[in-house]
C-alpha cells in the first residue's frame, strides 16, 4: 500500500465529519477540471438573472413594518381616495433670500410668478402640471390668490384702521369672502399681533418667513405615474435654476421620489468603494502572508475575487427566477460576503500550507479540508443563521437584505471550498512560487518591521 493510500485509509477511520471533509476534498482534487467547468457554467447561468435587474426603492413601503398602525391608517385612507388613484405630493418651501418676511410687495410678486412658472411652464409630453394634477389642481390657488391680492392692497390686510371686509390676513384662520379658511398649514414662521376687529379670525400677520407650496396629484396608472415622476424631475431642476439665479427667493423641495432617490444614491455610492476594498484586501493579504513560497499572489487574487462570483450567482438567482427585487440597502451585503469569503480563503490556505507538499494534490486537499472545513462551516452556518432570522421580520427592506445576505454567504462558501480548492490542486506549483521579487522585498520589509515593533 502506498503512503497516499495509507493516509487515505487512515482518514477514513476517523470521525464522520473528518471522513466527510476528506472525501469532499479528495473528490474535488480528483476532478478539478470538472469542478471548474460546472461552477463556471453555473455562474454564467445564474448571472443571467441580473439581466432583469430592477431596483425597488420605496422608502414608505419598504421600511415600514407590514403590521404597523400606519399601514392600517393608510388602508383606511385609501378607501376614501382610492377611486381617484394613488395620492402623490411634492412639497416646495419658499423663503425670502434675505431671511425677511414674504409679506412684501416685491416678494409677493416673485412668489406668484414662481408658482405660475412651475405650474405652467414645466411640461412633459406637452403636458404641464395643470394637465396632470387630476383633482388636486387647486392646491395652490389659495396662496396665489392671497399673494396676488397682497401685491395690490397690502395695507388693507394688516392695518386694522383700513379693514377689508372680504379678506383679512390673519393667522391661523382668515376670512376669505364669506368663508373662513385655515392657513396654519401654509404659512410658517409667522409673527402676529392681536387684532382689535371682531371680524378677524386670529392674530394679524406681521410677517411670514416660509410658505408651503404643494404640487399634488392622484396617479391613475403607470403611465400617469411616469409622467408625474418626469415632471417632478423637471421641477427639481427648475428649483435649482431658481436658486442659482439672482432673485428674491430661495426654494427647498421634498417629495417621496426625492427621498427614494437619495436613499438609492446613498446605497449605490458605496459601490465604487468595492474595487478599493478588494485592492486593500489583496495588499493586506499579500503583506501578512508569512510564507511567500506557499502563497503566490495569484492565489490571493483568486481568493478575493471568488466571493464576487458567488455574489453574482446568488443575486442573479434571486433577481431572475425568484423575482426578489434588489434594494440599495443590499449593497452593504456585498462587503459582508466579501469579508466572510476572504476569511474562508485564509483558513483554507493556512491549512493547505500546513499539509505535506509531497502528497498527491487530491489527498492534500482532503487533509486541508479536514483542518479548515469545520472552521469555515461553523462560521458560515453562524452567519447564515444570524442573517436568516431577519427574513422573518415584517419590514420588507430588512427581509430582502437578510435573504440576499444569507443566500450570498452560503453560495460564496461553496465557491471558496470547491473552486478555490480545485485551483489549488490544478496548479500547486504555480500557486506556490515566490512571485515577483519586488513583492518578496516588500513582504520581507513588512515582517522585519513587525518583528522590530514586537
Amino acid at each position: 500500500m502506498t503512503a497516499a493510500a495509507s493516509k487515505d485509509a487512515g482518514k477514513k477511520k476517523g470521525k464522520l465529519a473528518d471522513r466527510l471533509f476528506y472525501q469532499t476534498g479528495f473528490l474535488i482534487g480528483s476532478y478539478p477540471g470538472w469542478v471548474l467547468l460546472v461552477f463556471t457554467l453555473l455562474t454564467v447561468f445564474c448571472s443571467l438573472g441580473l439581466l432583469n435587474f430592477g431596483e425597488l426603492n420605496d422608502i414608505e413601503e419598504q421600511f415600514t413594518p407590514l403590521d404597523s398602525p400606519s399601514w392600517t391608517e393608510k388602508n383606511v385612507f385609501q378607501k376614501f381616495v382610492g377611486h381617484d388613484g394613488e395620492p402623490y405630493k411634492t412639497k416646495v418651501f419658499v423663503i425670502a433670500r434675505d431671511g425677511g418676511t414674504l409679506l412684501r410687495t416685491d416678494h409677493a410678486e416673485a412668489l406668484v410668478d414662481v408658482i405660475r412658472h412651475l405650474e405652467r411652464n414645466l411640461t412633459v409630453d406637452g403636458l404641464n402640471y395643470r394637465d396632470i394634477c387630476t383633482s388636486a389642481c387647486d392646491t395652490n390657488d389659495l396662496i396665489s390668490f392671497i399673494f396676488t391680492a397682497l401685491t395690490k392692497n397690502i395695507s388693507s390686510f394688516i392695518d386694522p384702521r383700513k379693514p377689508d371686509p372680504n379678506l383679512r390676513l390673519t393667522y391661523p384662520s382668515m376670512k376669505l369672502l364669506d368663508k373662513v379658511v385655515y392657513v396654519g398649514d401654509k404659512f410658517f414662521g409667522v409673527n402676529t399681533t392681536v387684532s382689535k376687529s371682531r371680524n378677524d379670525r386670529g392674530g394679524i400677520m406681521n410677517s411670514v418667513k416660509l410658505v408651503d407650496v404643494e404640487f399634488q396629484s392622484f396617479l391613475h396608472n403607470a403611465t400617469h405615474k411616469a409622467q408625474f415622476m418626469s415632471w417632478n424631475a423637471k421641477l427639481w431642476k427648475a428649483i435649482e435654476d431658481i436658486n442659482d439665479s439672482p432673485g428674491l427667493l430661495d426654494i427647498v423641495s421634498i417629495s417621496k421620489a426625492m427621498i427614494d432617490f437619495e436613499v438609492s444614491r446613498t446605497g449605490l455610492s458605496a459601490a465604487p468603494y468595492l474595487v478599493a476594498c478588494m485592492v486593500m484586501f489583496i495588499v493586506v493579504c499579500l503583506l501578512v502572508t508569512s510564507h511567500p513560497e506557499e502563497n503566490h499572489p495569484l492565489a490571493v487574487i483568486v481568493g478575493v475575487i471568488l466571493p464576487i462570483f458567488g455574489i453574482m450567482a446568488a443575486f442573479g438567482t434571486l433577481i431572475g427566477p425568484f423575482g426578489i427585487p434588489y434594494q440599495p440597502i443590499v449593497t452593504v451585503s456585498v462587503f459582508l460576503v466579501l469579508t466572510v469569503g476572504i476569511d474562508d480563503m485564509f483558513l483554507i490556505m493556512a491549512a493547505w500550507r500546513s499539509t505535506d507538499s509531497q502528497l498527491e494534490p487530491n489527498v492534500r486537499l482532503g487533509e486541508t479540508l479536514i483542518d479548515a472545513g469545520p472552521s469555515i462551516c461553523l462560521s458560515t452556518l453562524t452567519n447564515v443563521l444570524s442573517f436568516a432570522i431577519g427574513a422573518f421580520t415584517t419590514t420588507p427592506a430588512i427581509q430582502v437584505f437578510s435573504i440576499y445576505t444569507t443566500v450570498a454567504i452560503g453560495v460564496a462558501f461553496f465557491y471558496q471550498v470547491f473552486l478555490f480548492g480545485a485551483l489549488l490542486t490544478i496548479a500547486p506549483k504555480r500557486l506556490s512560487c515566490k512571485g515577483p521579487p519586488v513583492l518578496y522585498k516588500v513582504k520581507k520589509f513588512y515582517h522585519q518591521f513587525v518583528s522590530f515593533k514586537l
